[in-house]
């Protein structure tokens, strides 16, 4: 009989559920512990694990399972929440938690994915550290606009400029990283051909969407969460919304826009016409960054060069 586990990951404590079997238990998430969990799934041949990714304080147990080549998938906590709400499961405990992951598992059956690796993990912080020290500037620049006294104001400046020192220090350590995989560094190099993409953005999309040239247009627009999603009910048509995806991927593409609707001829007609159509701004924007992602999509599936005359 096939078995689903789900486990619900927290800083102490890995809970532990089986579906249909209806058992629960509870791990340390220690190295000892773990060790006992793996040492319980290899007994059990689950068909699938389940987990909700937890960044931290999940890598030792996701790189133990991996190693131990234990079936496993990371999934979205909001698609978890949600089954749980179609379930009528309004409480919340740990116990709980692992039981709908383990359900949820069974029920949906999703695809084993492959476990990030070491240099995998390291580029996604050093890529994630950059974006809060960047957003730490932008708030360091706007407290000193309404600084009330100069002492404010210089500590302020000196503040500023460490972050200035530290973004430009995780910068070259992001491009050292890249540096020393090929497939990375070709991949960089080969977006960084697109006008409007440069080493940050190029970076964020290397390391945070490893799928770009792997799927179809429709599927990696999805992903990112770029798709827009039709409302309709009886005779009510709403607004088409894009929901969901991949935040850090889409920020990028934001920032990817404004470049490329102010440097890239192609990305700039496109954004008028659809102005002209009377697109609302935001509208006309999440087009153009769905265009560049499924721009970007097809020169990585084909190894090209970006081609304006394309």
């Amino acid at each position: 009989m096939e078995q689903f586990v789900g486990i619900d990951i927290s800083r102490d404590n890995l809970d532990v559920a089986v579906w249909p079997e209806s058992e629960f238990q509870r791990f340390a998430n220690s190295s000892d512990g773990i060790e006992e969990l793996v040492a319980k799934l290899l007994e059990l041949n689950p068909t699938l694990v389940v987990y909700e990714p937890m960044g931290p304080m999940g890598r030792r147990v996701v790189a133990a399972m991996s190693a131990a080549g234990i079936p496993s998938a990371g999934i979205n906590p909001w698609r978890i929440r949600s089954f749980a709400r179609a379930m009528s499961r309004r409480s919340k405990t740990d116990r709980l938690d692992a039981i709908t992951i383990a359900e949820f598992a069974g029920t949906m059956r999703p695809t084993a994915t492959e476990a990030p690796n070491k240099q995998e993990l390291e580029l996604h912080d050093l890529v994630g550290r950059r974006r809060q020290m960047s957003e730490m500037n932008r708030d360091e620049k706007i407290r000193k606009a309404h600084a009330g006294s100069e002492e404010a104001e210089l500590s302020i400046d000196l503040h500023l400029e460490w972050i200035g020192k530290e973004i430009a220090r995780i910068d070259t350590l992001i491009d050292n990283a890249i540096e020393q995989r090929l497939d990375w560094s070709q991949k960089r190099a080969l977006l960084m051909t697109f006008k409007g993409i440069g080493p940050v953005v190029s970076a964020v999309l290397v390391a945070d969407l490893p799928e770009l040239g792997l799927l179809g247009r429709g599927q990696i627009a999805s992903l990112v969460g770029l798709a827009p999603m039709p409302w309709e009910s009886g005779l009510a048509v709403g607004r088409r919304r894009i929901k969901g995806g991949r935040k850090r991927v889409r920020n990028a593409l934001f920032i990817c826009s404004m470049s490329a609707v102010a440097r890239n001829s192609k990305m700039r007609e496109y954004f008028k016409r659809l102005r002209e159509k009377g697109k609302p701004p935001k509208v006309a924007r999440v087009a153009v960054m769905r265009k560049i992602l499924i721009i970007l999509n097809s020169m990585m599936r084909d190894g090209q060069a970006w081609d304006p005359g394309r």
